[in-house]
Parts: structure tokens; sequence; C-alpha cells
């Protein structure tokens, strides 16, 4: 038997709720020191002082006489809305415009025109509804052409007059699930891909603040918003990863030849330790794959691999200054310090629990060859 399907499904409704929180999110980035943001209080999404934003998704066409153009302008101009603490109204709406829709020179036009556009399109309502009247004289406006006449009411011509030249259009919005991923990818960086959506996701959830009593203000202060991304930086960047092994593991990086001219080869020839120069080839082959192609899928800092060297370096001459001091046959005590370093455990590289030897040894290669006395 088939299950009934459910009579008020609230999918879209829950739907609507989460786009208007990924909105405010995106907001939240926009704050600068001392601005709050506020939700569902004067508007949609608004961050004081600054700017009101209406959130809204539609799946039709913004067209010149669609309900959600002509009733957000209703309702920035009603008598208690001021927009004087705004120096920007936006409608924020996942519809594209019309094929045919005038408003989509909107944004693009200056003030004085963008009323000549109003005044256009109104008329034009107007002329199909007395046409209609003739055939149905009872026939009422529609709940369009009556937003256009309180808009366009010549008492409130001054208003209109003063804050049309605020409002902008920001048609063909992300959908929730494009949102979703573009605060991701834009927003949230040095985490590891895998824990990006624990990251963000806990961004929503403060920005929900389930924890606001009956009759507190929906706000979020810069200060407290960038504490927030503070606190989730310092709990996802500090996560232990494995070091990425694949190219270390790999049998065919080198040819065997052991006539290369890389400076490392040439030290380990200068040694006579030629058995190690194929491994030396293979382990400096690796590191520089891991490097190039590895270290992008792990957002890893040129700062951070800079410091590593910088102390692979250091402890090496470290070494080095004793093993010269302790020197008696220069070619056995120059392969005893070579073995030493190489098979010394390595240094963390930061973010990751398990640095091989392998890659501590050879990152700083290019530069210093390898130890002899």
């Amino acid at each position: 038997m088939c299950a009934e399907k459910v009579r008020q499904d609230a999918t879209a409704s829950t739907r609507g709720t989460v786009y208007h929180l990924c909105v405010a999110v995106k907001k939240c980035y926009e704050l600068r020191e001392g601005q709050k943001l506020l939700i569902e209080e004067l508007g949609d999404v608004t961050i004081e002082s600054h700017q009101q934003v209406e959130v809204k998704q539609y799946s039709d066409s913004l067209t010149d006489g669609h309900h959600n153009f002509w009733n957000t302008l209703k309702n920035w101009m009603d008598a208690g809305f001021d927009h004087t603490h705004y120096t920007s109204l936006v409608l924020h709406t996942t519809q594209e415009f019309g094929p045919e829709a005038t408003i989509k020179e909107w944004n693009g036009l200056v003030s004085d025109k963008r009323m000549e556009l109003l005044f256009a399109i109104k008329e034009g309502f107007e002329t199909a509804y007395e046409k209609a009247k003739t055939v149905d004289p009872k026939r009422a406006a529609s709940a369009v052409l009556k937003h256009q006449l309180f808009v366009l009411d010549p008492q409130k011509y001054t208003k209109l007059t003063a804050l049309i030249g605020k409002v902008w259009i920001e048609a063909k919005a992300k959908e929730l699930p494009d949102l979703y991923e573009e605060l991701k990818q834009d927003r949230i960086r040095g985490v590891l891909s895998g824990k990006k959506d624990d990251y963000l996701n806990s961004l929503i959830g403060f920005v929900c603040r389930a924890d606001k009593k009956a009759g507190e203000r929906w706000e979020i202060a810069y200060e407290e918003f960038d504490a927030k991304v503070g606190e989730l930086n310092a709990t996802y960047n500090n996560e232990t990863r494995r070091f990425p092994q694949k190219h270390f593991r790999a049998q065919n990086l080198v040819d065997g030849s052991t006539s290369r001219g890389d400076l490392f080869v040439q030290k380990i020839r200068a040694i006579e330790y030629l058995e190690m120069i194929c491994t030396a080839i293979h382990d400096y082959e690796a590191t520089m794959l891991t490097l190039d192609q590895e270290f992008k899928a792990y957002a890893v800092d040129p700062v951070t691999i800079e410091g590593y060297v910088y102390d692979v370096e250091n402890r090496f001459k470290a070494d080095y200054r004793i093993a010269c001091r302790q020197c008696s046959d220069e070619l056995v005590d120059s392969q005893n310090l070579y073995d030493k370093t190489v098979g010394s455990p390595a240094s963390a590289l930061p973010g990751f629990g398990d640095t091989p030897g392998r890659f501590q040894e050879r990152i700083a290669t290019p530069a210093h060859g390898q130890p002899g006395c």
C-alpha cells in the first residue's frame, strides 16, 4: 500500500529559512568593526545604518509586473520605513529577468530614468485594466496595480525621489546549494575539504541564535562574528592531518641513473656513498612532487614550508659542526653523518602528525646538498 502523501509539506518553507540564514552568513562577512547585522527586524537581513536586504526565492522570471518587485518597493515606501538610515536597499532574488523585462536595465539607470521606467510600467497596467473593465465592469484592480498606485502616489513623490537611487536589484542570486558551496569555497580557507561542512554548519547555527529569548533583538555584532570565526579557525585549522605518502611509496620515480648533476648527487658522490644515490634521487623527486601536487589539497601556507625548511637547515648545521669537530676519517665520518641525518626522526610539519624523515631531509636539498664533513 502506498504511503499517504503528507498534506502540509513544510520542506519549501524550511529550505527558505535555511537560505535566509545562509544569506545572513554571507552578509556577516561584509560587516565592518562596530556594525551589527539584524535579522527579521527592519527587513529580512539588515546591516545596521548601511544596507537593508530583502531575500526572496522564486522559480519564475522577474518581470516588469512581478509581485516580488512591486511589493518590495511598497515595503520600502511604507510610512514606517525610514530609508535615511541606509545607503543601499537590495532586492536579493533567485529570479532571472524575463526576456522582455525593462527593469533588467534598472541598476544602470540614474534616478530620473528609474522614475520614468516605473511610470511607464504603471501606465501599461492601467491601460490593460481599463480595457479589461469594458468587458467586466466589476473587475477589481490586481494586487500589483494596487502596489504601483501606492508606490507612485503623488503624495509620496518626495520620498520616492529620495529613495529610488538606493535601490539595487540583485537578480539571479545563487540557489541554496550553490550559495552554500560558494560560502565554503570563498570564505572558508585553510581548512580540510572534509571539514568545511562542519565549519559552515557551525556558522549557520551561530547566526540562527537558537538561544535568543522572545523579545530580544536578533542581531550579530561584528565583534561576535569575528570571535566566532577565530574560534572555528582555531578548532579546524589545528587538526592533525595524515602526510601524503603516495609519491614516496611509488617505485618508478627515477631511472636508476647515478650521473645526474644535482648538487646533492655531487655531494653523495664526493663522500663515495654511491649506493645511496638512487634512493636520494627517488626521495628528492617524491618531495618535489608532494610540494607541487599533493599540498594543493591541504591548503598548506608557503610560510609554513619556509619555516620548516629553516628549522631543518639550522638543525643540520649544528650536527655538521659537531661532526667536523669530531672528524678523524673524512669519508667514513661523512657517510656516518649522512646516515645519522637521513635516519633521524623527522620533526612534524605543522598540521601533520606523521611527516616522513625522507621528506624532511630532502626539502632543503636544492640549496644545501647532502651532509659531508
